[in-house]
């Protein structure tokens, strides 16, 4: 329905009132949605109109999802792997603006998001110092020592522009 109406929520008021309804529909079960082929065919609008809302399921869950939208995307597209990889950066920096990556655990940005190499290093290190900081997470030492060892290996390989991995 959100793919069919998306046409006309921005020209009629009831149209843009029932994809509120729908999305308000959405927010206790996003984590559906997010596992429904349905959810990677939708545009890029309504990905991020469904992500701002106050969705009852984890911050990790919603990278997850992110990102799964996010290469299925680029893969549609079927450019080339120069142009694949930029369009990926660009989607995830924009679809990932309001992730709260700080109520996302030390230990699942360590080893989920880190390694998916979607969101910049220098994001992840920061949301981890403050986690540390603030004492929101109880992080061991050696949580940030292996973050740092494999940022350390990361910047070996590649320059900052080629900071992301596009997993495809």
């Amino acid at each position: 329905m959100l793919s069919s109406l998306e046409n006309y929520y921005w020209r009629y008021t009831s149209a843009s009132e029932l994809v509120n309804m729908i999305l308000a529909f959405v927010e206790t079960r996003a984590v559906q949605v997010f596992q429904s082929a349905d959810f990677l065919q939708l545009s890029e609008s309504m990905v991020n109109m469904m992500m701002a809302r106050n969705l009852e399921v984890a911050e990790i869950t919603k990278f997850e999802a992110m990102l799964a939208w996010a290469k299925n995307r680029v893969k549609v597209k079927g450019a080339s792997k120069a142009d694949s990889r930029v369009e990926f950066r660009c989607i995830m920096e924009r679809l990932t603006r309001e992730l709260k990556l700080y109520r996302i655990s030390p230990q699942d940005l360590i080893k989920i998001v880190l390694p998916s190499k979607a969101i910049k290093n220098e994001r992840i290190l920061e949301t981890l110092m403050f986690q540390a900081n603030s004492g929101m997470y109880r992080i061991n030492d050696s949580y940030l020592e292996a973050c740092q060892q494999r940022l350390q290996k990361q910047d070996s390989k590649f320059s900052e522009w080629e900071s992301f991995d596009y997993g495809l």
